[in-house]
């Protein structure tokens, strides 16, 4: 979604390969790619979409020793971890850095995707219903992030025992491709926006340079008999050929 909304640069680190069990929900995860890193694979496929788009596959796990190293610089983090101290790793480096972070809760065992929510006011203690921002808000010393928590408010559900099985991989609650993908979208959407806030801003500020370097020009001398010139410009944008 962040390659199609035209974000020119993404670093995507993730150190997992594809399981045959990512199949049911995420996008990277096709017979053909089952071994094969996922960060690579979703670079690639970004890559497919928008040939210009610079992509950096970073193959590691984030955690408390490499967060600074490796997730910064960046404009915004977008952060998907499902374990709770690696995920306070992440909000604590943000808070420090003031780089914005869009933080996404757990998605196991949830099947309504219209329950999801997105706190742009990045409130944790405003955050229901979500074990796994339960566990993070524990591990901080501050309540607020900037930037948007991504959750649903739907309590989760096991799967009946004699349903489970076993693969060795992914166990637990179980996860809804319909319920991650809006996750997902939902992510991508806060991400877009806090790029766009801090772009107005930066915009606005180079505007507010630019005026005071302007003429006064309020009160024109033009007489009766004088013109303005103006310079029109060629845009093949606007050609639409004479009637």
């Amino acid at each position: 979604a962040l390659a199609r909304s035209s974000v020119g640069n993404l670093r995507l680190i993730d150190l997992d390969e594809v399981c045959v069990s990512n199949c049911n929900r995420q996008l990277c995860a096709l017979d053909s790619t089952v071994g094969l890193a996922k960060a690579k694979v979703i670079a690639q496929r970004c890559q497919d979409i928008n040939p210009h788009i610079n992509v950096e596959p970073i193959l590691d796990f984030v955690d408390a020793s490499n967060v600074h190293k490796i997730c910064f610089p960046a404009d915004v983090v977008l952060d998907a971890i499902d374990n709770a101290a690696d995920k306070a790793a992440i909000l604590k480096a943000c808070q420090a850095e003031y780089v914005p972070v869009v933080s996404v809760g757990g998605a196991g065992g949830r099947m309504d995707p219209t329950r999801i929510q997105i706190a742009q006011n990045g409130r944790l203690d405003r955050v229901a219903g979500d074990a796994l921002f339960r566990k993070v808000r524990k591990m901080l010393d501050f309540r607020h992030v900037n930037g948007a928590l991504i959750f649903s408010d739907e309590i989760p559900q096991k799967p009946p025992q004699d349903s489970l099985r076993r693969t060795g991989c992914d166990q637990g609650f179980g996860t809804a491709s319909f319920l991650v993908g809006a996750f997902g979208l939902a992510a991508a959407k806060a991400t877009v926006d806090l790029l766009l806030s801090s772009s107005r801003s930066i915009l606005s500020e180079q505007q507010q340079k630019n005026s005071s370097l302007l003429p006064n020009i309020s009160n024109n001398n033009f007489g009766d008999n004088e013109e303005e010139t103006f310079i029109e410009l060629d845009c093949p944008c606007s050609d639409f050929g004479e009637e």
